[in-house]
C-alpha cells in the first residue's frame, strides 16, 4: 500500500488524511499538511479536525512551540540563543510574504489548544553542530529577505514533494537534516502512542513525515479511510523552476557586486 502524504492530481497539489483503528476501537487520524497553501485548504482541515475533537479526540501538531511535556532544558550558549531567535524572526517574515502570492501559512490551521510535542527551535539548533545551524538559519533568512526566492523555493519544494521520480525525491532528502527529521518523528510517535492508550488522537504533521508515521501505525492499527485535500495548484516542471532560481540569484549577485552597500542577507550576522 502506498503511504504518500502528498500528490499531484490533475493539476492540483493534494495532501492525505488517513484514519487508523486498533482492535480495541482506538482511532488515530494522521493529517498531512504543507506549510503554505490556499486559506480554504487550512480552513477545511480545521473543520474536519474540529469534528473529531468534538467526539473526544486529542490533537497533536507539529510546530516549534512550548509543549506540555518536554525534555530537561539545556542552557543555551549565546550563539545557540542567537540562532534560535534569528530562525523565529525569519519564519515570521516568511509568513508575511505568503499572502502576496495568494497563500496562507500553516499557522492558519494550528490552534493554541492543540498539543505540540515537536522540538523547539532551540532544541533543533542544539542537535546540529554550529556550522550546520548557521547554514540552516542563513538559508531561512535568505528566503525571508527575498520574496521572489521565497516563492520559487516553495514552487520547487512542492514539485519535488509530488514527484514520483526516485531521483527527484533524492533532491528532497539532500535538503533535509536527517538528525532533525528522525528526532522529530520519534517525538511525534512517542507521544502519539502514549495518548492513544486513553484517547483517540489526531496527528497534524508535514507531508514529509506522513509515510514513516503511517508505516509505524500499521504495526498495530488497520487503515480504515483515506481522503485527499486540495492545497494549491500544481507548480511548473522542476527544470524551469531551477533555471529561474539560478537566474534570480545571478541577478542579485550582479546587483550586489555593483553596489557595495547591498548585501544578499541584510539580517544575517
Amino acid at each position: 500500500m502506498m503511504l504518500r502524504g502528498v500528490r499531484d492530481n490533475q493539476g492540483q497539489v493534494q495532501t492525505a488524511v488517513r484514519r487508523f483503528q486498533r482492535a480495541d476501537g482506538r482511532r488515530v487520524s494522521v493529517v498531512a499538511t504543507v506549510h503554505y497553501a490556499r486559506a480554504d485548504y487550512f480552513h477545511g482541515l480545521r473543520e474536519l479536525i474540529a469534528g473529531w475533537e468534538a467526539a473526544g479526540a486529542v490533537v497533536h501538531c507539529e510546530g516549534a512551540r512550548p509543549h506540555p511535556v518536554d525534555d530537561e532544558p539545556v542552557e543555551p550558549t549565546p550563539l545557540e540563543a542567537e540562532l534560535a531567535a534569528r530562525w523565529k524572526q525569519a519564519e515570521d517574515r516568511m509568513r508575511q510574504c505568503a499572502p502576496a502570492h495568494g497563500y496562507a501559512s500553516q499557522t492558519e490551521l494550528v490552534l493554541d489548544r492543540w498539543r505540540s510535542y515537536d522540538l523547539t527551535r532551540l532544541q533543533m539548533v542544539q542537535l546540529l553542530d554550529a556550522q550546520q545551524a548557521r547554514t540552516l538559519v542563513d538559508s531561512y533568512e535568505a528566503l525571508a529577505n527575498d520574496p521572489v526566492l521565497f516563492q520559487l523555493k516553495n514552487e520547487m519544494a512542492a514539485r519535488i514533494a509530488t514527484s514520483r521520480s526516485p531521483l527527484v525525491q533524492g533532491l528532497l532528502r539532500l535538503t533535509e537534516h536527517p538528525i532533525l527529521v528522525r528526532r522529530r518523528r520519534e517525538r511525534f510517535l512517542t507521544y502519539l502512542h502514549a495518548d492513544a492508550q486513553t484517547h483517540d488522537v489526531v496527528l497534524v504533521a508535514g507531508a514529509g513525515h506522513h509515510k514513516a508515521i503511517c508505516r509505524d501505525l500499521r504495526r498495530s492499527y488497520q487503515q480504515t479511510n483515506l481522503t485527499w485535500h486540495t492545497a494549491r495548484p500544481s507548480p511548473p516542471p522542476l527544470r524551469p523552476i531551477l533555471r529561474q532560481i539560478r537566474t534570480h540569484k545571478a541577478t542579485i549577485k550582479i546587483a550586489a557586486d555593483r553596489s557595495p552597500n547591498l548585501t544578499d542577507n541584510p539580517a544575517g550576522s
